[in-house]
C-alpha cells in the first residue's frame, strides 16, 4: 500500500480523507479469508503534529489505516524500506494508530522487551509470523538506516532489520525466531521479506539464496514484497524433504506506479499489477498440519477520476470483472500469471487443485 501525491489527492474529501473507495471491489476477497495481511508501506502522521502528507518521503492519513481496517485486513507488514521516513514520530505513531484501530502488525515494536513473532491462532491452526526489512547500512553517523535515513539508538531495535553485507547475523537469529516458534508450538512459520531490487522481473541470485537458506531451517511459506512487480512463486525443498512456498514479491496493491509516469525501461504495466495470495492449510483429527494448496487473484490498479483496486477474478469471464476496459484487466491478468511462473500451476496441480486459466483471453 503506497500512498502517492495522486492517490492522496484522488480520496481528499475536501474534511479530511476516506480510502474506502479504493477497496470496493476486494474487500469481499479480503473478508473470505481466515486472515488477512497486507503490506502498509507509509508511516501515517497527525497534521496537528506538524506533519505534512507526503510521498517519499511518505506521510500518510490515518484513514489509509481505517480504510484497510473496514476492506478486512486483519495484520499489517510494518517492516520495510520507507518504516522510518518520517523518524521516530512515524514509527512509533503508525504503531499506535495500527493498536486503536485492533489491526495487529508484525515488524516493528514499541517496547523492545516486547517479540517480533506475531502468533495468531487460526481456526485451531497456530502460526508464527515474522517480517523483516533489509537496511541500507550506516548513514549519517547512524550505524543502520533505512531508505537513507538513519535510526536513533534508541529506535533500531524496534524494526526487524537485516544487512545484505552481513547475512550469518541474519541467518543466526532467524533460526532464534524459529526456535521460539517451535517452543511456543506453531504449526505453520511464516516470513514477510521486504528484499530484492525494484522494479527487477526476476529475484536476484541473493533473494534465491535466503530463500533457501531459510528453507533449509525449516521456514514453511515466505512471501516477499519490495520490487513492485509480481516476481516467481516456487517450492524450495530442503535435503532433509521440508517443502517451503515462496513468492518471491507480491507487487503493487494500491499506488500511482502506472505505466505512464514510470521511468521509460519501466513502463510496461507491471507495476500496476498485484496479487492476492492465498495460502490453504489444513489441520486433521490427529493434529497433523498440512499446506494443502494455493490460489492467486491477481489485482489490478484501474484509475479514472479515482483508484479502484480491481480484481481479475480466475473464476470469472474477463467481462464479469469490474474493469472499464475489461483488455486492461486482460493483460494485467496475464501478466500477473506469467510471472507467477510454471511452478505455480504445476504445485496447484500436485495438491488436486483445479484448473485456471494460465492466460485470459478478449
Amino acid at each position: 500500500i503506497l500512498i502517492h501525491p495522486s492517490v492522496l489527492n484522488a480520496f481528499d474529501t475536501g474534511d479530511g480523507h476516506d480510502f474506502n473507495g479504493a477497496f470496493t471491489y476486494v474487500a469481499p476477497y479480503y473478508k473470505d479469508l481466515d486472515l488477512m495481511i497486507a503490506n502498509l508501506e507509509v508511516p501515517l502522521v497527525d497534521p496537528e503534529d506538524g506533519y505534512e502528507y507526503s510521498s517519499n518521503p511518505f506521510a500518510s492519513p490515518d484513514a489509509v489505516a481505517e480504510a484497510l481496517k473496514n476492506a478486512g485486513v486483519d495484520i499489517c507488514l510494518t517492516a520495510n524500506n520507507h518504516t522510518y521516513d518520517m523518524g521516530n514520530y512515524g514509527l512509533m505513531r503508525t504503531q499506535e494508530v495500527l493498536d486503536s484501530l485492533g489491526i495487529e502488525y508484525t515488524g516493528t515494536r514499541k517496547d523492545t522487551s516486547d517479540s517480533f513473532i506475531l502468533e495468531k491462532t487460526v481456526n485451531d491452526i497456530k502460526l508464527g509470523i515474522i517480517c523483516y526489512t533489509y537496511e541500507n547500512g550506516p548513514a549519517n553517523g547512524s550505524d543502520h538506516s533505512l531508505n537513507y535515513n538513519p535510526l536513533n539508538d534508541e529506535d533500531i531495535p524496534r524494526v526487524n532489520m537485516f544487512d545484505y553485507n552481513d547475512l550469518e547475523t541474519f541467518y543466526a537469529d532467524a533460526k532464534e525466531q524459529l526456535a521460539k516458534m517451535e517452543k511456543d508450538g506453531c504449526d505453520v512459520k511464516i516470513f514477510y521479506l521486504h528484499w530484492g531490487e525494484e522494479y527487477e522481473d526476476y529475484p536476484n541470485e541473493t533473494q534465491e539464496e535466503i530463500a533457501q537458506e531459510l528453507c533449509d531451517m525449516g521456514v514453511d511459506i515466505i512471501v516477499g514484497g519490495h520490487p513492485h512487480v509480481v516476481q516467481a512463486f516456487d517450492v524450495l525443498e530442503s535435503g532433509n524433504g521440508h517443502q517451503m512456498l515462496c513468492l518471491y514479491s507480491m507487487g503493487n496493491e494500491l499506488s500511482n506506479q502506472r505505466r505512464d509516469v514510470m521511468n521509460e525501461d519501466d513502463f510496461r504495466g507491471y507495476t500496476e499489477d498485484g496479487i492476492i495470495f492465498i495460502v490453504h492449510i489444513d489441520k486433521y483429527s490427529d493434529g497433523k498440519v498440512v499446506i494443502s494448496g494455493a490460489d492467486a487473484i491477481p489485482t489490478w490498479v484501474q484509475k479514472d477520476d479515482s483508484f479502484e483496486i480491481i480484481p481479475l477474478d480466475p473464476e470469472k469471464d474477463p467481462e464479469e470483472w469490474d474493469c472499464d476496459d475489461p483488455y486492461m484487466g486482460v493483460e494485467s491478468y496475464n501478466r500477473t500469471m506469467g510471472r507467477l511462473g510454471e511452478a505455480f500451476f504445476s504445485y496447484r496441480a500436485e495438491c488436486g487443485q483445479s484448473d485456471i486459466p494460465q492466460e485470459q483471453y478478449y
